[in-house]
C-alpha cells in the first residue's frame, strides 16, 4: 500500500483475485515469511476440578496400582495422599488445588464412598469418569436418548422384518 500510495514500482507483479490481491510468489527472490504459529492452547484451571491432564495421569497410576479394573480402598487412599503430599512447584500439579491440603481421613471416605465388598474394592474407571470435568446429563436428556434408542431399535427390526418376508 505504502508503495502504491508513494508511486514506487513494485519488486513483483501483483494481480487482483476479486478484491484480494494476489502477489506471483515464483518471481520473489525470498519465500514470504510463514505464518506465525497459532498460541499454545491452555487448559482452564479449576481449583476443585481435575483437568484433563490431571486426571489422565491419575487414571495411569490407578491403572498401575490395580489389579485389572478393581483397586483397593486403602491403596486408593494412600495414593491419593501421596499425590497429595507431594511438590507443587510443577507446572502441572497431580491434584486440584483444593484437594491439596485434605487430610488423609478425606481421602480415605472418598474411597469409602466408592467401595464395595469385602476387602473393600473401587472400580478406579468409574472413579475416574466421576471425576471428569463434564456436565452430566439431566432426566431430559438420558430420557430423549433411550427414546431415540429405542426409535432407532424398532426401525432396525421392522427392516429386518421386511426384508426376511
Amino acid at each position: 500500500r505504502e508503495a502504491a500510495e508513494a508511486g514506487d514500482e513494485l519488486p513483483h507483479a501483483l494481480t487482483l483475485d476479486g478484491e484480494a490481491v494476489v502477489v506471483d510468489e515464483s518471481l520473489l527472490l525470498l519465500p514470504p515469511p510463514p505464518p506465525p504459529a497459532p498460541p499454545p492452547v491452555e487448559e482452564a484451571t479449576d481449583s476443585l476440578r481435575f483437568n484433563v491432564s490431571q486426571l489422565a495421569a491419575l487414571g495411569g497410576q490407578l491403572k498401575k496400582a490395580a489389579s485389572g479394573h478393581l483397586i483397593r480402598a486403602t491403596t486408593l487412599s494412600a495414593l491419593l495422599e501421596q499425590l497429595a503430599a507431594g511438590s507443587f512447584d510443577a507446572a502441572a500439579p497431580p491434584l486440584p488445588a483444593m484437594w491439596r491440603p485434605l487430610p488423609p481421613s478425606a481421602f480415605s471416605r472418598l474411597a469409602s464412598l466408592f467401595a464395595a465388598g469385602e476387602p473393600p474394592l473401587v472400580a478406579w474407571p468409574a472413579l475416574v469418569a466421576s471425576l471428569a470435568p463434564v456436565a452430566r446429563p439431566t432426566a431430559a436428556v438420558v430420557s430423549e436418548a433411550l427414546g431415540h434408542a429405542a426409535r432407532v431399535l424398532r426401525e432396525d427390526a421392522a427392516e429386518k422384518a421386511a426384508v426376511e418376508t
